[in-house]
């Protein structure tokens, strides 16, 4: 194993605690945030730290919400964030006079999931926000014959995804139907590979096995269309600093400017705005 594989190997598996601990002795970048663009920080840390022999980057999830909170009390350098700053803590960043910068750098596609037996490839947006909030609770009524109930699975409370989903895909004040059966990521996914009747939302990843994914008004998920914004379901990956954090801070947050229009890893794909 080359010495960049083994630095990116002990920096991905200390612990949380470990990692803001140990790293801010080593000068290295302490990154942590949303999940859902792990992989891509991640990747990006790699091509960064063999582009950058001294660099080191340590990075962890745990969702925006610790991101922000991370970058607050100063166990982080940068938060990957999918989410706006919840109020709260933008009043407590205002109380301790910490100015932000904030950086978007790319964005993924949320998509509806659903069997691929099931006919249905378009919805409109109307119809999928009636079909999240249980107002459509029958395929047939989107003109599948012999049509069943509709299994509706959403993530948890206060996810992240789960926040950005009901906000862009439901109208209207909707608000997800009481019937949804309640998952994981992978739980969903799994269970919609597993049932032609189900239907879930997920960040868009091309390598789930036993998927479909639906366009919205006749605009399929494709990098192009999200980044343009076509494609009205993405989630905005963006990089949150305190101003002021250092040139190391700096060269390794520039490195996600480099000049190409997507990118992709492992078949995630990133639409970068730049």
């Amino acid at each position: 194993m080359n010495r960049l594989a083994l630095r990116l190997l002990f920096a991905l598996l200390l612990t949380p605690w470990l990692a803001c601990a140990g790293a801010q002795a080593a000068g290295a970048i302490r990154v942590v945030g949303s999940t859902t663009f792990l992989a891509f920080v991640q990747h990006v840390a790699e091509d960064y730290m063999a582009q950058t022999p001294d660099a080191t980057v340590v990075v962890n999830a745990g969702g925006s919400s610790r991101g922000y909170k991370a970058v607050l009390d100063g166990t982080a350098d940068v938060a990957i964030v999918s989410g706006k700053l919840p109020d709260e803590l933008q009043r407590e960043f205002a109380r301790r006079n910490i100015v932000l910068s904030q950086k978007t750098v790319g964005y993924r596609a949320l998509v509806a999931a659903v069997h691929p037996s099931n006919p249905i490839r378009n919805l409109s947006h109307a119809e999928l926000s009636a079909v999240f909030s249980g107002q459509i609770s029958s395929w047939k009524t989107l003109g599948v014959p012999q049509g069943k109930a509709i299994q509706l699975l959403i993530g948890p409370p206060g996810g992240g995804l789960t926040d950005i989903w009901k906000s862009e895909a439901l109208i209207d004040g909707a608000t997800f139907s009481a019937k949804a059966q309640v998952r994981s990521a992978a739980q969903r996914a799994a269970m919609v590979a597993k049932n032609p009747d189900a239907i879930t939302y997920l960040a868009m990843n091309e390598d789930i096995p036993g998927l479909a994914y639906l366009s919205i008004n006749g605009v399929p998920p494709t990098a192009r269309q999200v980044a343009n914004g076509t494609y009205p379901l993405r989630s905005q990956l963006t990089l949150v600093s305190r101003v002021g954090s250092g040139k190391a801070v700096e060269a390794f947050l520039r490195h996600f400017e480099k000049p190409q229009p997507y990118w992709v890893l492992d078949g995630l794909m990133f639409a970068n705005p730049n």
